[in-house]
Order: C-alpha cells, then sequence, then structure tokens
C-alpha cells in the first residue's frame, strides 16, 4: 500500500494522538456499560465463575472463556467479590478503545491526513453496534483489535515481519473464529506491501505467516480438544471445530437475506429505539437532541456550499491507491458474502469488516487544500445520535426486561433455593446470572423423575423451595405421559411468578410434595 500526500498534523505527534483518542474513547465507553447483555456474554460469565461445572472451553471463541478466568480469578484477589460480567466489561471496554487507536495509526499510515484518520477512527468508535459491543461481554471486540493489529503490521512505513503477524493473527482467531476471514487480506497486503521484492521473497514472507498462523491456531485447537476428549480423531475434531449452536445455520433465501443484510448495515452505523428513548426520556436526552439537531442544520448548509463549489469547478478530489482499495473490497467482500448466507440477521458478526467499510469511504473523502469540518461535523452528529437514542437508553436497567424480571425474583427465591430453568430459553441465562444464590439445575429435552425426587426430598427436609420453569413444566406434562403422571401423584403446585417480556411469557411455580402442608 502507498499513500497520498500528507496533511499537516493537528496533533502532537502520531503516539500522542493515538493515546488521546484511546483515552477519550476508554472514558466514554467506561461511562456507560450497556445493560442491554448480549446472552453469549451472560453465559461466559456464567461459565467462568461456575467453571468446575461449566466448560470454559468454546470452539467458536477457545481462548476467550479460558483468559477471562484468568483475568477475573486475578482480580478477585484484589476486588473480593467482583462478577465476571462487570470484569469483562471493562475489559472489552479497553479493548474497544485500544483498537479504535490502532485503527487511527493504521489510517493515518494508509492516508497520511491526521484529520481523515481521527474523524474515521471515531466514526469506528461511535458507530453503533461497535459502541454498544464495546460495553458488552463478547469475543468480537478483542478479535477484532487483533486483526488491525496485525493490518497496522503490513501498513505503509512497517518493518515486514511475518511470523510476528502470523502470532497476532492466531491470537484473533483463537479469540473468534471469524477472523480467519481476514487472512486473504493479510495476504494481499504482504504481496503489495514491498514493490521492490522480488517474487520469490513475497511468496517466502507469505508462507512464513501462513504457516505460523496455522501452527499455533491448529495447535490450540487441539490441544483443546484432547482436553475436552481425552483422545485425537481427525474426523471427530473437524466436526467439532465447525460445529455450531442448533438456532444457527445456512439460508438460501438470496432476496431476504439481501434485505435483511442491508438492514444490517443500517444498523451497524446507526441505532436507536424510539419507544426505549420515550421510557428514559430526561434533561440530558433533551439537550443531546438539540445539539444533535444544531449540529445536522451547520452541516446542511455546508454541504449546501460545497455542492455549489463543486458546480463551479473546484474538484480537489483524491483517490486511494488501487493496491488499498482492491484489499478492502477483498476485505468486505469476503465477509458480505459469507453473512449473505450465513446468519446475516446478525449484525455484530458485521463488525469485522466495518473498519474496511471506512477505509474504502476515505476514497470518497476529497483532499481539498482547505479543511471545512463537514466530515467531522458528520462523525460528532452519529457521536450524539448514537449516544442519546441508543447507548445511554440501553445503559439503563428499563432497557432490559430480563434484567428487571431477575431482580424481582431475588425476593422469591431465598439462599439455597433450587431451581430448575430449560437451558433452550435465552432469558433464563440472564436470570439464572443474576440470582446466583440459587442452586441451579438444568433442564434438556425432557425431565428426569428420578432426579427431581431426590432434589425435591433434599432441598424441603433442609428447609429450602424447589421451583420449576413454568413453559418447561407446561411442556414436558404435555408430552411425557409418565412425567405428567408422577406431578399429579406427587407435588402440588405452590405460587407462580410470571412475567411478559415483549412477545413471550418467562415464569416459575414453586413444586411441593404433597406430604408437606
Amino acid at each position: 500500500m502507498r499513500t497520498r500526500a500528507r496533511s499537516t498534523s493537528v496533533f502532537v505527534s502520531p503516539l500522542t494522538d493515538a493515546g488521546l483518542i484511546f483515552a477519550g474513547v476508554l472514558f466514554i465507553y467506561l461511562l456507560l456499560p450497556t445493560k442491554n447483555y448480549y446472552w453469549d456474554g451472560i453465559g461466559v460469565s456464567n461459565a467462568i465463575e461456575h467453571s468446575e461445572t461449566q466448560p470454559l472451553l468454546h470452539q467458536n471463541h477457545l481462548l476467550y472463556g479460558p483468559l477471562g478466568f484468568v483475568a477475573w480469578r486475578t482480580t478477585l484477589g484484589v476486588l473480593p467479590g467482583v462478577r465476571a460480567l462487570d470484569l469483562l466489561q471493562v475489559i472489552n471496554s479497553f479493548f474497544g478503545a485500544a483498537a479504535v487507536a490502532v485503527f487511527y495509526r493504521v489510517l493515518l499510515r494508509t492516508f497520511g491526513s491526521s484529520y481523515v484518520a481521527a474523524c474515521l477512527s471515531l466514526a469506528l468508535a461511535f458507530s453503533a453496534t461497535w459502541w454498544k459491543f464495546s460495553t458488552d461481554v463478547d469475543s468480537y471486540i478483542p478479535s477484532i483489535f487483533f486483526v488491525l493489529l496485525a493490518l497496522l503490521l503490513v501498513s505503509p512505513g512497517k518493518k515486514t515481519r511475518p511470523v510476528i503477524l502470523g502470532c497476532v493473527q492466531a491470537c484473533a482467531m483463537l479469540l473468534h473464529q471469524l477472523a480467519a476471514f481476514c487472512a486473504p487480506v493479510l495476504i494481499l497486503a504482504l504481496w503489495w506491501k514491498e514493490p521492490n521484492q522480488t517474487s520469490r521473497q513475497k511468496i517466502v514472507a507469505i508462507l512464513q505467516y501462513s504457516i505460523t498462523a496455522a501452527v499455533i491456531t491448529v495447535g490450540f485447537y487441539s490441544a483443546a480438544f484432547v482436553a475436552q476428549s481425552g483422545t485425537f480423531h481427525l474426523a471427530p475434531f473437524l466436526q467439532w471445530i465447525t460445529s455450531y449452536s442448533q438456532d444457527a445455520g445456512f439460508s438460501f433465501s438470496i432476496w431476504k437475506n439481501l434485505v435483511t443484510s442491508i438492514a444490517g448495515h443500517v444498523k451497524l452505523v446507526v441505532g436507536g429505539r424510539l419507544a426505549l428513548v420515550r421510557a428514559v426520556w430526561n434533561p440530558f436526552l433533551a439537550l443531546t437532541t438539540a445539539g444533535l439537531t444544531a449540529l445536522a442544520t451547520i452541516l446542511a448548509i455546508r454541504l449546501r456550499r460545497a455542492r455549489l463549489k463543486l458546480q463551479s469547478g473546484d474538484p480537489g478530489i483524491a483517490r486511494m491507491t488501487l493496491t488499498t482499495t482492491m484489499m478492502t473490497i477483498v476485505w468486505i467482500g469476503i465477509y458480505a458474502a459469507f453473512l449473505l448466507f450465513w446468519l446475516p440477521h446478525n449484525t455484530f458478526y458485521r463488525l469485522f469488516y466495518l473498519p474496511a467499510l471506512l477505509m474504502l469511504a476515505a476514497t470518497f473523502i476529497p483532499a481539498a487544500p482547505e479543511r471545512h469540518y463537514r466530515l467531522a461535523l458528520a462523525v460528532a452528529i452519529l457521536f450524539l445520535w448514537n449516544l442519546g437514542f441508543h447507548i445511554y437508553p440501553y445503559a439503563q436497567s428499563i432497557a432490559n426486561p430480563t434484567l428487571e424480571i431477575a431482580n424481582r425474583l431475588q425476593k422469591s427465591w431465598p439462599a439455597g433455593t433450587v431451581v430448575y430453568w430449560d437451558v433452550h430459553a435465552a432469558d433464563n441465562r440472564t436470570i439464572q446470572y443474576f440470582n446466583p444464590q440459587v442452586k441451579w439445575k438444568e433442564l434438556w429435552e425432557r425431565a428426569w423423575i428420578g432426579d427431581i425426587e431426590q432434589t425435591m426430598d433434599a432441598a424441603y427436609a433442609t428447609g429450602k423451595r424447589l421451583w420449576f420453569d413454568l413453559a418447561a413444566l407446561e411442556r414436558f406434562t404435555a408430552d411425557d405421559q409418565e412425567f405428567s403422571a408422577w406431578l399429579k401423584t406427587n407435588c402440588q403446585l405452590g405460587p407462580r411468578r410470571e412475567f411478559t417480556d415483549g412477545s413471550h411469557k418467562i415464569g416459575f411455580v414453586q413444586l411441593i410434595p404433597r406430604n408437606v402442608k
């Protein structure tokens, strides 16, 4: 990649610029951690706190759980009682802000403009989905940090170090498998980076990178598979690393997927729910809206003037070099093509190529000698919009009805209460995590009568109580005649706690042995 003509920096130095951006973005992230938790993050946090009974290794994000466990156990020595969810939110914020700072350095080396680099890196920081997931618990943001770090290693002006590049790429893939699709982009970058190298030298560099990344990644996955299964066979190993949850899969409804993908790209950048904004409306949001309106008006005026200037013959449009353009197109194309068929509604998967979209957008930024700060105004508008209509509302407890349900159930479930829960109901994971005083028993496709009888006798013998997932109870009663007969003969239904969450109900009922008065 080659750079465009450099503009005068308005900052002190590139490293100082990146440090200031990191500190500012991190402060904002830590100020408003989301309460609208991603359910997978809840599951990882719960597994970390109960590692003795729950697996930490997951093939889709192999090292995220184990590294999170190490961080949590280490922090417990300093902050006793800290929850894994809270700690991982802080860690994610660090990775999110650090990724933005690294992206600034990539943009600066690619385009040679500190103004463009600062604006587009902040556009990444305050894009709706990036901002939300940087304040949540997930493996995507840490993985993308290493992807961007790898991109920095192959940016203009950096000495080519294929082995280090392979190590960094392996880190990204071990945190999430989707980072593997960035490998072709880095291979292209290695091929184009040193125009004076011979083809043989370029091939050697690519092989060094590829072999390093492959050996580290396959080595860790093989070790994890052996640790879980106690043996190694190629076919089960390949099946394990390519497995996914039951509710996931490929979809080939092209037009439906295409519309979903287009909507996903909009949600990637801007977010917001009007009903939620109304529910949390306060003077802060009113002030944010006023500022947003003022900036939008100023930008509209400046864009009108810019249009008139262009008509009078003031082009001044700078183009990114062909190699950089091709690299970003390949980057976007690989992910967009895969996600057209694989879970196109999962907007957060598109975070892996959001930086490429911003880099490609830089080709349309005029390289005018006089700066009008229209790009900075657009980024400020993006910041205020997502702050007021997306991030701030989701940082309130009211944004997560399941969290409020979990808090209300704490009053019904004193310490030692046993609760049988349906593991296939995602809401139950949040209820479980925020009721650590409860002894949780998993329900899968059926209820095992012997286990329930034994657990119930032990609970009531010690003055405890036993509750059951209401939806699961109704389903088992209807589908399992043996369970239905046992329930009628041996149990009476006690108090119920039912809640409505959107279009579905969440409920639990107390099971009481018939011999208990």
